[in-house]
């Protein structure tokens, strides 16, 4: 009996393990569909959110307003919010690495909140030029103006004139993404914009040269890249590489059907100072029309051109792309596309205080330019998240949405993995509060239940104030929040009607590590690298801060020493009790080609409260910009970004390493010709100022060629004419300071053109000749291309054909073998190299 009981026992627990075993196997089986829509709705959204970024270009026709702030509907409704917001503003921030911050843009006279943002750098020795959109083109009692505007400095960034807008093509107007390139190599300075007319009913892109005269920024006539008609393309982010080698201007975008919801990245060059461009290039895969989006161009050390973008993954496991195309003929064709990174995107929402509702995940590029040991490397950034497309949401409970529920201390409670269901109408809220730990990462994905329905979704801290994170899809669409908890405690969420009623489901859950995530949380900073824009070594993370912080809006720079450096938004010296939501941007760097990095601190000087709309007023969206600037060279880093320290958002430049001392001269301008270079500097004061020029071959040693000084206009010139034809050459300016030292000028490299020979074709010999001779023809080649020899009769038909022995420059003679020969008579001879070709009449004797 006992044996019986005993194996009884065991058959009902093995029954019993069986059926949960079953039941375990279904459940897992529903949570795997649940997961799989779930993921395909993700990437639905995606794909929307991208499309609405560009549909009629937001920022046509003063679209870029924002609405008004939703902390009107809060202000006061909890006492003392404010006076603990003042104190939390009080509390000290580290000191910053860079010089003092130096605001770019002039506010006076500017209407309160008009916001300057999305901005871009470029120097060339003390000379800088920086652009951003201005959202005082869309205020006051006038029509809509330029929303572009742009400031310069003469002394390093120590101070800058805010020049208002750029001059425009006749009947445009500057709209946004507003870029900055500079050609090191000549001192011009290039401004390109998205541009529109609206009488006309056209978009487009346009360029316009700068140059420093005097110390003081003048521009040349504005040119059109391209204009097309707003009922058939818009085009977006536009972005712009000047190649210092060649010349050659280059301007990527994304070109955005506006008939069907299709886009594409396209390029086109110009090798004539922007006077013409070339036919627009697609670059993106056809197959991933629509999935498309913020592309950037960079230009390599000879001359080779990269193209950069972001690319929506569509399959399992649901990672985006950033591929990478290659040009080494002036981008007259690009090889293959390459990515250098898959990764998971936060798209839905941006950080804290981000007005507009949506995420950006576009790349950064840079490549090494310097005779360093990582000359022409490329490095691509980017801002990465976990990967959320396997979490399981709405798990638990339902809650039911019980009115009122209108002000966030009325709000309902939940657990993160419960599902909430309600119904809102315009200007309708329901506040929902939950507890969450620091370092959990919380998903909130609001499904859109009625059709017409547009609601937001955003996630407040406990002070029902600071905005962390917003999402708002459009009419019919559906929502999404992914956001790490910063400090342990009690957060909102808040669901807004904006227009139709109907109701709505929020799904919540929490982040599971995975084996894929790379990212900590729901932003981390990540660059990957290759020497060949082919082979890409594995990403590294570049930000070292605690893992559930915020880290937005990157950007990469390479300086003339092989250097590289990174910036962001970094959200690290918060105060707690603003669950973190305060901003500086932060600067690392990397001197082993980005293996390894460096935390060198903050390039800000003081916070941006984004959440207090009674400090950070804006008028546009966004109100962080959808980039923000980073430039290097020899003498500094320069950062630019959007600043909220002020009365309303402003443009804020830093200099790291921070110098107490101006630069002594400036690279003016360098040209060359086979048998010499001529080149300039200008001097900066009043004083004379002496110096001695120093030339080396490309990593070579210096060598002493002449002391200069400056003339009565403070240019201090110099005319090398030792120099060698097809060869590259580096030079400096070494000035001596007193008492005791001295100052070198940034390195200014140069290619001597080869020398332009005649193309040559000496008289054959014999001539005449008879059957039996064999003939020796001399010629002289200017280069060494392709050459051919043929003989023609005088019916112009070709009877010898010489070539591929022909491929050495300069002089030669080719023999032409008597067992080739025609029959008697007089034929011509034709040298061809190119497009050029030489003549000579011969005769064949019986």
């Amino acid at each position: 009996m006992p044996a019986f009981r005993s194996r009884l026992a065991a058959a009902l627990i093995l029954c019993a393990v069986l059926t949960a075993a079953n039941a375990l196997a279904a459940r897992t089986a529903a949570d795997e569909q649940r997961i799989a829509e779930f993921a395909r709705r993700y990437k639905v959204l995606q794909q929307r959110l991208l499309l609405e970024g560009a549909e009629r270009r937001e920022e046509l026709a003063g679209e870029r307003a924002a609405p008004a702030p939703d902390l009107a509907e809060l202000t006061g409704l909890w006492p003392g919010i404010e006076r603990a917001r003042e104190g939390a503003r009080a509390l000290p921030f580290g000191p910053s690495v860079a010089a003092p911050n130096v605001r770019a843009n002039n506010p006076a006279g500017d209407s309160p909140s008009a916001t300057q943002s999305e901005v871009s750098v470029a120097a060339n020795g003390d000379y800088l030029l920086v652009a951003f959109n201005d959202g005082q083109g869309i205020l006051g009692a006038g029509p809509r103006t330029h929303t572009q505007g742009y400031a310069w400095s003469n002394n390093g960034g120590q101070s800058f004139t805010d020049g208002g807008a750029p001059p425009s093509v006749a009947g445009y107007l500057w709209d946004s993404d507003p870029v900055t390139a500079v050609n090191e190599n000549t001192g011009e300075f290039w401004y390109s914009g998205l541009n529109s007319n609206l009488a006309a009913g056209r978009n487009g892109i346009a360029v316009v040269k700068a140059t420093f005269t005097g110390g003081v920024l003048g521009w040349d006539t504005p040119r059109m890249v391209r204009w097309v008609n707003d009922n058939q393309v818009v085009l977006d982010k536009e972005w712009m590489a000047a190649d210092p080698g060649s010349g050659r201007l280059y301007v990527v975008y994304t070109a955005f059907g506006a008939a069907t919801p299709t886009d594409t990245i396209e390029i086109q060059s110009s090798a004539d100072g922007g006077l013409t461009w070339s036919n627009p290039l697609a670059l993106s895969d056809p197959a991933d029309d629509g999935y498309v989006q913020g592309a950037r161009v960079a230009v390599g050390p000879a001359g080779e051109v990269y193209v950069t973008w972001y690319a929506i993954g569509r399959n399992p496991p649901f990672q985006d792309a950033y591929p990478v195309r290659k040009s080494t003929n002036g981008g007259a064709s690009f090889g293959p596309a390459i990515a250098a990174a898959h990764v998971f995107s936060n798209f839905s929402s941006g950080a804290p205080g981000f007005n507009r509702p949506r995420g950006i995940t576009f790349p950064t590029l840079a490549v090494d330019r310097s005779n360093g040991p990582h000359r022409g490397r490329v490095y691509v950034g980017w801002q990465e998240c976990v990967d959320f497309y396997n979490d399981q949401l709405g798990t638990r409970s339902r809650v039911n949405d019980t009115e009122p529920n209108d002000l966030f201390t009325q709000a309902g409670t939940f657990v993160v993995g419960d599902s909430l269901l309600g119904t809102v109408t315009p200007g309708d809220m329901d506040f929902y509060k939950f507890n969450a730990t620091q370092g959990q990462t919380v998903e909130c994905y609001g499904q859109n239940v009625a059709g017409a329905l547009d609601f937001s979704m955003r996630l407040l801290c406990g002070d029902g104030n600071a905005m962390l994170a917003v999402a708002d899809a459009g009419a019919g669409q559906d929502n999404l929040v992914v956001f790490t908890i910063p400090v342990t405690g009690t957060y909102y969420l808040r669901i807004k009607g904006l227009s139709g009623s109907g109701a709505y489901a929020v799904f919540t859950g929490l982040h599971t590590p995975q084996a894929d995530d790379r990212a900590r949380d729901h932003r981390d900073v990540f660059m990957a690298s290759s020497d060949d824009g082919v082979q890409w070594g594995a990403p590294v993370r570049i930000n070292s801060e605690s893992p559930w912080l915020d880290d937005w809006l990157p950007e990469l720079a390479v300086s003339n020493l092989s250097l590289v450096y990174a910036s962001w938004y970094d959200w690290r010296d918060a105060p707690a009790a603003l669950c973190n939501a305060q901003s500086q941007v932060y600067l690392a760097s990397s001197n082993d080609g980005g293996a390894t990095w460096t935390d060198l601190g903050a390039l800000s000087d003081a916070p941006s409260d984004w959440t207090d709309w009674t400090n950070a007023k804006s008028n546009l969206q966004p109100n962080q910009g959808d980039y923000a600037a980073l430039f290097a060279d020899c003498q500094a880093v320069y950062g630019g970004w959007s600043d909220a320290r002020d009365a309303d958002v402003n443009v804020y430049i830093a200099r790291y390493p921070p110098v107490t001392q101006p630069t002594l001269v400036t690279f003016a301008s360098v040209s060359a010709t086979p048998h010499q270079v001529s080149i300039a500097w200008q001097a900066q004061g009043g004083g004379p100022l002496s110096g001695d020029i120093q030339r080396r071959r490309p990593a070579g040693v210096w060598a002493t060629l002449a002391t200069i000084a400056s003339d009565g206009t403070g240019r201090m010139s110099y005319l090398d004419a030792t120099v060698s034809p097809g060869t590259a050459y580096e030079y400096q300016l070494i000035i001596p300071v007193l008492p005791s030292g001295q100052w070198i000028t940034c390195t200014v490299g140069v290619r001597v053109p080869p020398e332009i020979l005649p193309l040559v074709l000496g008289p054959a010999r014999p001539n005449p000749a008879r059957p039996q001779d064999e003939i020796y023809v001399s010629l002289e080649l200017p280069t060494d291309a392709p050459a051919t020899l043929r003989l023609y009769d005088l019916t112009g038909r070709e009877v010898l054909k010489v070539e591929a022995l022909i491929s050495t420059p300069g002089p030669q003679t080719v023999t032409l073998r008597r067992q080739f020969w025609p029959k008697p008579g007089i034929y011509f001879l034709r040298l061809q190299q190119g497009s050029k070709e030489a003549t000579r009449r011969i005769s064949i004797l019986r």
